[in-house]
């Protein structure tokens, strides 16, 4: 089993689960988050489930959520209670890293019934060092056309830390880096703008350096398109 991709067994694996069985599982407490009531109808906003694919501490999905949820109007958040493992063939042994494009590709396949059918964004989120084409490495990775993406943590982590008890460090920079996805699969490119969530990151300096938060330009196109709002902004 490569690095990153053992099971502990705490953990609860997606593999082999249906697509049906993965959606009936999701979207119950998707909806419990993701419906508004609005002068008698319920009118939906844009839901995101933040998919793990390696195991991580539940007091750092939980904060995630929690962040997530509290600082977006328009959007819904809820991190999956399942583990989906990249499958072995993603993995590059020479290289000792995952192929991202192909977790992106096996991911959207586990998740195609609720994506397809409930209009959900799926992140991913791994513990695990993952490359691209033409790329050594990837902090994360979006494929619009899927409505998936995921984030790759195992860069972003404190040299000393363990990985079970978050630091605010570690976790501020999976927040950017989910939002910075979550961007792109909106259809928002990288921003000039070196503070914008949005601009892109080539190494964990860049992502201290930049902030959770969309400049006016990138916030005026997610509130246009979707009627996203989020609530700190930058100026």
């Amino acid at each position: 089993m490569p690095p990153g991709g053992f099971e502990p067994p705490t953990a609860r694996s997606s593999a082999g689960r249906s697509p049906a069985e993965l959606r009936r599982r999701a979207i119950v407490i998707i909806y419990a988050g993701g419906l508004r009531f609005n002068a008698g109808e319920y009118s939906m906003v844009v839901r995101v489930l933040i998919q793990p694919i390696s195991w991580f501490s539940p007091e750092l999905l939980w904060r995630v959520e929690d962040i997530l949820a509290n600082m977006f109007d328009g959007a819904s958040f809820i991190v999956s209670s399942d583990v989906i493992l990249p499958p072995l063939t993603s993995f590059n042994w020479l290289r000792r890293q995952y192929y991202s494009p192909l977790i992106l590709k096996y991911v959207y396949e586990k998740t195609y019934d609720i994506i397809m059918n409930e209009h959900i964004y799926v992140i991913c989120l791994g513990d695990i060092d993952a490359y691209s084409d033409n790329l050594n490495f990837v902090f994360g990775e979006a494929a619009p056309s899927l409505n998936v993406a995921c984030v790759y943590t195992r860069r972003l982590k404190i040299p000393g830390q363990t990985q079970y008890i978050p630091r605010d460090l570690y976790l501020d920079r999976i927040i950017k880096e989910i939002i910075h996805e979550w961007g792109h699969l909106l259809g928002l490119t990288h921003c000039t703008n070196k503070r914008c969530v949005m601009s892109f990151s080539n190494s964990v300096i860049d992502v201290d350096e930049k902030t959770p938060f969309f400049c006016e330009k990138c916030r005026n196109i997610l509130l246009h398109r979707y009627g996203i709002v989020q609530r700190n902004i930058l100026d």
